[in-house]
C-alpha cells in the first residue's frame, strides 16, 4: 500500500514537470525567428569565405537566377522530316 501511494504521488509530479516543460518549450518556440541571409551561413576570417566573396565581386551573384527543369522522356524520339 504504502509503496503503491508513493507511486501514484511521484506520477503525478512527473507528469507535472514534464507538463511545465512542454508549456515552457512551447512558449519559448515562439520566439523563433529565421534569418535567410545567405552571407551569415559563411564563417568569419575564412580563407573559402574571403575566395566567396572576391569570386561574388567579381563575376556578380548568382542568387538572382530561376532554374526550370523539365522532363520528358519522348523529346529524343521524335522524328525529324
Amino acid at each position: 500500500m504504502v509503496g503503491e501511494q508513493k507511486f501514484k504521488k511521484s506520477i503525478w509530479i512527473v507528469l507535472t514537470v514534464l507538463i511545465s516543460i512542454t508549456a515552457f518549450l512551447g512558449y519559448e518556440m515562439t520566439k523563433i525567428k529565421f534569418d535567410y541571409d545567405f552571407e551569415k551561413f559563411f564563417p568569419v576570417n575564412d580563407d573559402e569565405t574571403d575566395f566567396f566573396f572576391a569570386h561574388r565581386e567579381m563575376f556578380t551573384s548568382d542568387n538572382d537566377f530561376l532554374l526550370i527543369a523539365v522532363e520528358n522522356s519522348k523529346v529524343y524520339l521524335m522524328q525529324i522530316s
